[in-house]
């Protein structure tokens, strides 16, 4: 079965418009890439008398399902032998979001199929409300800290709290084993010194430890 789509790539320039038109057979995919993607539009049009489904995929990095981001997450290279899923699932928040004024503060916007595959900023509560969401996901306890100024999310494994900052990208270590809590930080301050970072890793601020409630 032949298929006829028509691509549309709108460039933000006056009455400039580039067409292109192909059919395509059912399971055949079509790749094109664009040098400025942030200044155009791609309008995806069937001429086929049959309906017909399609997926869309930007750099590997739209998903269907959430299903899709978890398989997505597990596949993802270690950063050394033995990573461990929540933190890969911390290192793929980190990195798949960008910091600034979230589009609305109405708690809707923290779905990751949402927060992924659309909207791809947010501030502290957006990354700790989707890494909380992904960990779920997963199987794993989470929870959610409001601190002084700042929000952050844990994880529960090998019986114990774990924290992971999404937004900037860090988290402390007890030991070679052992990632902090919330409540673990605000009581033994040493352990500033034990920072992870990603490679877009900011530096903490103590600060946020001086008050710490329990959001979910």
């Amino acid at each position: 079965m032949l298929i006829s789509f028509l691509y549309i790539l709108f460039l933000l320039l006056p009455q400039k418009k580039i067409v292109i038109s192909t059919a395509i057979s059912e399971n055949e995919s079509i790749n094109f890439s664009l040098k400025k993607p942030e200044k155009n539009i791609l309008q995806i049009q069937n001429n086929g008398e049959k309906l017909c489904q399609f997926k869309l995929e930007l750099n590997n990095k739209i998903f269907e399902d959430k299903t899709s981001i978890v398989s997505y997450i597990l596949n993802m290279p270690p950063l050394f032998k033995g990573e461990p899923i929540e933190q890969k699932t911390w290192r793929f928040v980190a990195n798949q979001l960008q910091r600034q004024q979230p589009f609305s503060s109405e708690n809707w916007q923290h779905d990751p199929m949402i927060m992924i595959n659309s909207l791809g900023y947010g501030i502290c509560d957006d990354y700790a409300s989707v890494l909380a969401y992904l960990w779920k996901e997963m199987s794993f306890n989470s929870r959610i800290w409001g601190l002084e100024g700042h929000v952050v999310s844990e994880v529960y494994v090998k019986e114990s709290w774990q924290m992971y900052d999404a937004d900037f990208a860090v988290y402390f270590r007890i030991n070679k084993q052992e990632v902090a809590s919330v409540d673990t930080l605000s009581k033994t301050t040493t352990l500033y010194n034990n920072i992870v970072k990603t490679e877009n890793g900011k530096d903490y601020i103590r600060d946020f430890m001086l008050n710490s409630d329990l959001i979910n």
